[in-house]
């Protein structure tokens, strides 16, 4: 069964081990948090992106600095998760443009300021370097991508697999728990996984009702 984050990311890990991972981290982070802190992981260098843009239309700086901005600087950014390196406040920086940045509303709010501040020479760039330059940037280091993603008990994980475990690791060093993957099998067969699946299934009973009821 799929498990989806509370913005809809799926993550394709048993639930079993999902959740005896989680147990580890309970009660100091709880399921809701540590899966937010995996879907702030994916949008970290597009919160970069945008935010960057948005401060190269206030200072009405050159094309050129907004390309650095809104592509070079996210690539990097992205290039270091790729290798599992994370600076926390950009990961924060994600969570929240995850929490608002759904059906392009912050893109659209950006080309409509970024016209006001530059014309469309400006809002050209910005879009050029969305939806062409990042695209470049990320399928380059997609392939670098491809090279972590290796087989954990016989089981291949993806890019959203990934960010769940970089988000479990994350919270783990921060308060000291193992960072090891491996489970035993009395970590699963004491149950506290059930537990900590019915506190996620009641902070996210909508989510469960749009997901895991409709597609699992």
């Amino acid at each position: 069964m799929t498990i989806y984050t509370p913005f809809g990311m799926p993550i394709s890990f048993p639930m079993d081990y999902a959740f005896t991972l989680l147990a580890r981290l309970y009660p100091k982070y709880r399921p809701s948090k540590v899966l937010k802190i995996a879907e702030g992981m994916d949008k970290a260098p597009e919160a970069v992106a945008c935010l960057l843009s948005f401060v190269v239309f206030s200072l009405n700086l050159s094309p050129i600095v907004l390309f650095i901005s809104a592509s070079v600087i996210p690539g990097i950014i992205y290039w270091m998760q790729v290798r599992s390196k994370f600076i926390e406040l950009v990961v924060y920086l994600g969570i929240i443009f995850r929490m608002i940045g759904n059906f392009g509303i912050i893109t659209i709010g950006l080309t409509l300021f970024g016209y006001y501040w530059s014309g469309w020479q400006g809002v050209a760039v910005f879009l050029s370097t969305r939806f062409l330059g990042l695209i470049v940037i990320y399928s380059f280091i997609d392939i670098q991508e491809i090279k972590r993603q290796v087989s954990l008990g016989g089981f291949k994980y993806n890019r959203y697999d990934m960010y769940f475990i970089d988000a479990y690791r994350f919270c783990a060093n921060k308060i000291g728990v193992t960072s090891d993957l491996s489970i035993s099998e009395q970590e699963i067969e004491n149950n506290q996984w059930r537990e900590i699946y019915a506190d996620y299934y009641q902070q996210n009973k909508i989510l469960f009702d749009v997901y895991w009821n409709k597609f699992s």
